[in-house]
């Protein structure tokens, strides 16, 4: 789970909330500080964000915080660990001695000792949307290896450009296996069937998560999305059925599969247009998410 703010309060109050909240189940097993968004609505109305660089005091204060509302919860509840995800610099303040300024102080002023790394720095001057931001700074992976290398007892995760299994292994051994982690997020939405295979990829073991195909895991979803339903009404259709969209993806017939979900999306109306009928006939989702997986070839959805 992460959370944007730059009041300890605020966040620590965050926290409980959302440890003690009856959806959470311990369905996640951390809560991450956002030090890396490039947003102006973000980094300069909400003083926030990749902003946050700027400020390691604040940004320790906020990070202790939020620890002590982790170790004030009920014993019976899990405790997530506090991470921070940030960039590798923001604006002039970019160079290794920068960063590494950051880190110590945020890891010595604070009990986190975990960093997710954008290894890209953020331009917060106007200049730059936050999609430029996600591609034009050049990537700096040698900034994140410095740190593994510099601070041993500190874990570090990297996260920018990485699009394949392939990528993952190389900025591994790029660290010299010194990294906790690799972070990918763009790839994963764009083709989420083949991060399926992770596990066995980089580890040889098979995936435990219980499903056996694709049309396996639409049907386990719908499920899974009916219940959410239940609880937010159909407004939530679109926010649901988005992730299932680029589940084809490279597919034949994929494109279908695409304008199947855009329409189940559209059957509940939108914000600008108004929602449908919260107890109107709108199809169950596990029916018409069943009657979209027929214009998809048998092989692709049984694989």
């Amino acid at each position: 789970l992460q959370l944007g703010g730059s009041d300890p309060s605020s966040l620590a109050e965050a926290v409980k909330i959302a440890c003690t909240s009856q959806s959470w189940s311990g369905s996640w097993n951390g809560i991450n500080l956002n030090c890396g968004c490039p947003s102006d609505k973000v980094s300069l109305k909400g003083c926030f964000g990749a902003r946050l660089m700027e400020s390691p005091t604040l940004v320790s204060s906020c990070l202790s915080s939020m620890s002590s509302a982790v170790s004030s919860l009920p014993p019976a509840l899990p405790k997530p660990e506090i991470s921070v995800k940030c960039r590798i610099g923001v604006d002039s303040n970019d160079s290794y001695s920068d960063l590494k300024n950051f880190i110590e102080s945020v890891s010595e002023n604070s009990p986190v000792k975990t960093f997710q790394i954008h290894a890209r720095k953020a331009v917060l001057d106007g200049t730059f949307s936050p999609v430029d931001n996600r591609t034009i700074p050049p990537l700096k992976y040698s900034y994140v290896y410095g740190l593994c290398r510099d601070y041993p007892d500190l874990e570090f995760h990297l996260n920018g450009g990485v699009m394949s299994l392939t990528q993952v292994r190389e900025v591994y051994e790029g660290s010299e296996e010194k990294l906790k982690g690799v972070m990918v997020g763009r790839s994963i939405v764009s083709q989420p069937w083949y991060w399926s295979n992770l596990d066995y990829a980089l580890y040889g073991e098979v995936p435990c998560n219980g499903v056996e195909s694709r049309r396996d895991l639409v049907l386990k979803y719908a499920e899974h999305a009916e219940e959410e339903e239940k609880i937010e009404g159909v407004k939530a259709r679109r926010r649901l059925i988005r992730p299932l969209v680029n589940l084809f993806n490279g597919e034949e017939g994929g494109k279908k599969w695409r304008q199947k979900c855009d329409e189940i999306m559209q059957s509940a109306g939108s914000k600008r247009k108004g929602y449908a009928d919260r107890d109107g006939d709108h199809g169950s989702l596990t029916e018409l998410l069943t009657e979209a997986l027929k214009v998809m070839p048998e092989e692709a959805v049984e694989r």
